[in-house]
């Protein structure tokens, strides 16, 4: 379904999604990409981080919250630039 989403997981740092925990703890997140020309076969132009923490956790990281999430969420911020930068 989703032809880029190794890439952009994976450009940089390799990602372990379950380690970024639910924003509402009901539901998975979900990441869902805009293509360009809506051909998931063509480059990703947008992407959609529903569900999750990524922005909370990066925000309260210095308080002593759990590790683990916040290096995640890091890592998946660095993975969005650097994918930005290079397709």
């Amino acid at each position: 379904m989703w032809p880029r989403r190794a890439r952009i997981f994976h450009s940089f740092f390799s990602i372990d999604l379950s380690k970024i925990p639910s924003k509402v703890g009901l539901h998975d997140p979900e990441y869902m990409g805009i293509f360009e020309d809506n051909d998931p076969a063509k480059r990703m132009v947008a992407i959609i981080d529903n569900y999750a923490d990524v922005g909370e956790l990066i925000q309260y990281s210095d308080e002593g919250f759990d590790v683990v999430p916040a290096n995640e969420a890091y890592k998946l911020w660095v993975n969005y630039f650097v994918y930005a930068l290079t397709h």
